[in-house]
């Protein structure tokens, strides 16, 4: 939620609490009755939106750690081999024109360790007899699929989030709904009291509009 949204959320909560505090004033089959009890159950919902959108950017904020530091392993062990290759002699030149050093780009360096670990596999007893560990390829194939499967959790939460908000976006509109249809009900209610009315204003007042002006500024003495 926005600092906008969380207004909008702490507003209808507050008409919640006004609905609470004077309830037994309204027969059980007036319409206040009904949208409190409406109001509730929105209310409920957005806290439940609000929480799945905090996790889920929680959870991406976990994804990008990892997926810096699987990035990083991949690209120091890209150019390990890379440097490697251009001392074996015995490789030809079209596989050394392949086995390059890695490149700064994410979909880059995933791109190229994918092609060491295909194309240096069938050729790696060359490279362990250059002292590379044997199963460095093997750590760098664990290394993509822990990759493959933080990127599958960043496209979930992202579809989270983005449902969240929608989830959000409704219920803020239904909220600003109910508060409307049951602004004549109250004003109708409470025709005569104006303590309880200014009780209803404080409530529904709207994020924003609460400040008062600060007076303006004298001008100078001459």
């Amino acid at each position: 939620m926005d600092l906008l949204e969380q207004e909008l959320t702490r507003r209808l909560q507050n008409v919640d609490i006004f609905g609470d505090n004077h309830r037994a004033d309204f027969a059980p089959t007036s319409q206040a009755v009904t949208l409190f009890d409406e109001l509730k159950t929105v209310i409920a919902a957005l806290q439940g939106a609000q929480g799945q959108q905090t996790a889920s950017g929680s959870g991406a904020k976990g994804s990008t750690r990892a997926k810096s530091a699987i990035l990083g392993g991949l690209k120091r062990d890209i150019n390990r081999i890379a440097d490697t290759a251009q001392q074996i002699k015995t490789l030809p030149d079209n596989i050394k024109s392949v086995l390059v050093r890695s490149p700064s780009r994410e979909a880059e360096v995933v791109n190229q360790a994918r092609v060491f670990v295909q194309t240096a596999t069938p050729l790696w007893a060359s490279f362990v007899a250059y002292e590379l560990p044997a199963n460095l390829l093997t750590e760098m194939q664990s290394d993509l699929d822990d990759y493959d499967a933080v990127y599958a959790s960043q496209q979930s939460g992202s579809q989270s989030r983005i449902g969240a908000g929608t989830d959000i976006e409704r219920g803020l509109g239904r909220g600003g709904e109910i508060l409307d249809e049951l602004r004549p009900i109250v004003k109708n209610k409470y025709d005569s009291n104006d303590a309880i009315l200014r009780e209803w204003s404080s409530a529904t007042r709207y994020p924003g509009r609460d400040k008062t002006k600060p007076a303006p500024t004298p001008p100078p003495t001459v």
